[in-house]
């Protein structure tokens, strides 16, 4: 369990050594590839970590930018590990979506790298709210215009494509339909359709 004043444990654990605002190549794999063997160590690590979180008991991090960033992690990242296929897995997204507007308006992410900075907007991108989804791609597209050469750019490219698909998946539903099962929400006949043709899921 991460001890309450040692945020860096988390950020170490996610992006590993940063170089030229980069997170080396196998913690990519351990972001975007669900493996049970990396939802277990999260869980066996963090779970309680992400509690203390919950009951407010960590909120003093939020205080500086990377303790921000560490609060994000664990309600919009760690929390799908934790409990994926369970609908605790979206149940700290309003907080990490609070956390990412505040840290916006101080000015916080200013401060990141750009791999910080791509999961630092994560929450907006995993919001059922059509506003959020717009504020996504703004700030996706900002990267790309602050980062114009590779391999920054390319990463901040395919941050961006991201952040419109999951725009135009609110935009066309109100909400993520791979999410319907689990939350035992009923999908529409569109909604069927949408995951029965091979709709994106995000590895959830």
């Amino acid at each position: 369990m991460v001890r309450s004043n040692n945020y860096q444990v988390i950020l170490d654990f996610w992006f590993g050594d940063i170089r030229d605002e980069l997170a080396a190549r196998e913690k990519q794999k351990m972001w975007y590839a669900s493996s049970g063997q990396t939802d277990d160590v999260i869980r066996q690590q963090f779970a309680a970590t992400l509690q203390r979180a919950d009951k407010g008991e960590l909120d003093h991090w939020a205080e500086t930018a990377r303790g921000c960033l560490a609060l994000i992690l664990l309600f919009d990242q760690f929390s799908r590990n934790v409990y994926r296929g369970k609908p605790e897995a979206f149940a700290f997204d309003d907080k990490a979506l609070t956390l990412c507007y505040e840290g916006i308006t101080c000015g916080y992410d200013k401060h990141l790298t750009l791999v910080e900075r791509l999961f630092f907007y994560h929450p907006l991108e995993h919001a059922e709210e059509i506003q959020a989804q717009q504020q996504s791609v703004a700030m996706f597209a900002q990267l790309m215009e602050a980062y114009p050469d590779d391999p920054q750019h390319q990463a901040a490219q395919n941050a961006y494509k991201y952040a419109l698909e999951h725009r135009d998946i609110i935009q066309q539903f109100g909400r993520f339909p791979h999410r319907n099962r689990v939350l035992n929400r009923r999908s529409s006949s569109e909604e069927q359709a949408y995951l029965q043709g091979g709709g994106k899921r995000f590895g959830q």
